[in-house]
Order: structure tokens, then C-alpha cells, then sequence
């Protein structure tokens, strides 16, 4: 079973090169988005809430303002259009395995003493970002936690509402027995406000993986990185690699979820292996999941 090791502190590994595609990485604050919907719909996984994905394109078809991107994401009839989409408004599976994996490491209990960093790669919806999140605020831990995407639009239309969904949620603030919620800036605002009081700090960066957003995240810096379905393309994993790695203070680990192999794209956790052990870097798998297509988690050890 996967448990968290803060503690184990060795000499740094160099990390492989990569090249950055895409659309530049900008750094965002909570209070940047002044946009949110008016009404959320959710609901839960087991105990974890999240917005509906069907609510957020019902939301898209309603407006009339939508930005570039948000009508490439309401036209595009793909789960992926490399460097334009990259599959953030549906919840991939390996999500929910991590899920399962931190769950599992807490064994009914977490109680971290001190402030921790955490950064998910292509979080999307964020969910296990925002498990770790519900419960450092559960138990007013200090922390900081990056939610990172490719599409500003999927951060501001699914992770900053998840964000404030699991806010309400941890501080019990969510109506009984309902799927939807009004919501309205201040609630947001009280948000930022009170995690603030507590120590907690919140940063959405967009845009593409490589050297500036390794830059703008923080470099050796990060107690767990979290990613699911990252390792798809191979023209990206130097990338994903590179960053994951680098973001990792020295012993400090990241939770990789994958598919053995993605049919039709060309990437899988033979591929990214292979990029680890040439880089001389640890691995392990700490659990295996599905019968047709095999899923793992994989840890990956600075």
C-alpha cells in the first residue's frame, strides 16, 4: 500500500530535457476567475463532490458570451485535439483510481503535521486534488495546492467550481438532500478569505507543460505530484516527465495513473518506463486496475 514520505531527503537526480508545446503556461490566483455560473449542478463520488459535466455544457449551449475557447470546447466532438483540447471536461479513469489509491493511503486516518505542497498534472475536474484539499481544510491544515490544465476553460468551468463545491462540503456550508447550488462572487470571495486565515493557498496555471511552467509552479518544491491519463502522447512525455520531475522536493514522490496502452494515440506506461529508467529514475507500481485494458498507478520517486 502507498503511503506518503515527506521525509525521506536525498540528493536531487537531474531530470530529462524537454521541449515545450503549446500554448505558454500562465499562473492564475483564485480571485482572477470573475467569472463563475450562477447555479451549479453536482453530485457526488462516493463522498467526493463535483460539478456535473453535462451541467457545464448545458451552461455553454445557455450563453451567449462565450471566449474561443469555450466554443471550441462546445463544438469539438473529440476527447483530444493535441495541442488545442487535451481532454479536460471528461473524468478519465485513472482519476478515480487515484482516488482510490489516496484513499487507501490514508487508511480511515490523515493527519499531516505542517504545511505540504501538492500539484496535479491535467487535473481537469481535480478530483484527487480536491480529496486532498477537503481534508486539509476539513482539518485546518496549512497546505498549498496547484490545479494544473492545458485549457484555461476547463479550469474555469469545472475545476475553480469543483474547487468551491469541495469548500462547502469540507465546512458543511452545502444544502441537505440537493444536486444544485446558486452561487454569487462573494461566496468565492468568503472562500479565498477564509483559506487564507488557515494557511491555505490555491494556484491555477493553464498552457502547456516545459520550462516556463516549471518556472512558474516551482521548482524542487512539491511534496506529491498527482497526474491521471498524462502519458498518452510521446511527443509530449519528455515534457510531462521533465516537469513531474522537476517539480518533486528531494525523496518526495509522484503519483502517476495510466492505461498499459492508449490505442490510436500512441503513448502508454510501456513508453514512459522506458523514459524513466534511461533517466535512471525509480519507479514502482502501487496498484493495478481493469481486465480489458490494464490500468496502473505508478509511483515515481525523486
Amino acid at each position: 500500500m502507498f503511503k506518503f514520505d515527506f521525509f525521506n531527503v536525498e540528493k536531487p537526480e537531474e531530470a530529462p530535457q524537454a521541449t515545450n508545446f503549446g500554448r505558454e503556461p500562465v499562473l492564475h490566483q483564485l480571485a482572477d476567475f470573475k467569472y463563475q455560473p450562477k447555479r451549479i449542478s453536482y453530485s457526488f463520488y462516493e463522498d467526493l463532490v463535483r460539478r456535473d459535466l453535462y451541467d457545464v455544457m448545458y451552461e455553454l449551449k445557455q450563453r451567449s458570451d462565450l471566449n474561443e475557447e469555450e466554443k471550441l470546447l462546445l463544438e469539438s466532438n473529440s476527447d483530444l485535439e493535441s495541442n488545442v483540447y487535451e481532454g479536460g471536461l471528461k473524468v478519465w479513469e485513472g482519476s478515480y483510481d487515484l482516488v482510490k489509491v489516496l484513499k487507501d493511503s490514508f487508511n480511515g486516518d490523515f493527519q499531516i503535521s505542517g504545511s505540504r505542497k501538492y500539484m496535479e498534472l491535467g487535473c481537469g475536474a481535480g478530483l484527487p486534488l480536491c480529496l486532498l484539499l477537503y481534508k486539509h481544510i476539513q482539518q485546518n491544515i496549512p497546505g498549498k495546492f496547484v490545479f494544473a490544465d492545458y485549457n484555461e476553460a476547463v479550469l474555469s468551468l469545472l475545476t475553480v467550481p469543483n474547487i468551491l463545491l469541495i469548500y462547502l462540503s469540507a465546512r458543511n456550508l452545502l444544502p441537505e438532500n440537493e444536486n444544485e447550488i446558486n452561487t454569487d462572487p462573494e461566496m468565492l470571495k468568503s472562500m479565498v478569505k477564509d483559506l487564507d486565515n488557515v494557511g491555505i493557498e490555491i494556484e491555477i496555471v493553464s498552457g502547456a507543460w516545459g520550462a516556463q511552467f516549471t518556472k512558474l509552479t516551482g521548482e524542487s518544491d512539491f511534496d506529491l505530484v498527482l497526474a491521471s491519463e498524462t502519458v498518452y502522447s510521446l511527443e509530449s512525455l519528455p515534457s510531462f516527465t521533465n516537469v513531474t520531475v522537476s517539480a518533486l522536493k528531494p525523496g518526495a514522490s509522484a503519483l502517476v495513473a495510466a492505461k498499459q496502452v492508449y490505442f490510436g494515440v500512441g503513448g502508454g506506461v510501456i513508453e514512459f518506463l522506458r523514459l524513466l529508467d534511461a533517466e535512471g529514475l525509480h519507479h514502482s507500481t502501487v496498484a493495478e486496475y481493469g481486465e480489458s485494458v490494464k490500468r496502473v498507478v505508478l509511483e515515481v520517486k525523486k
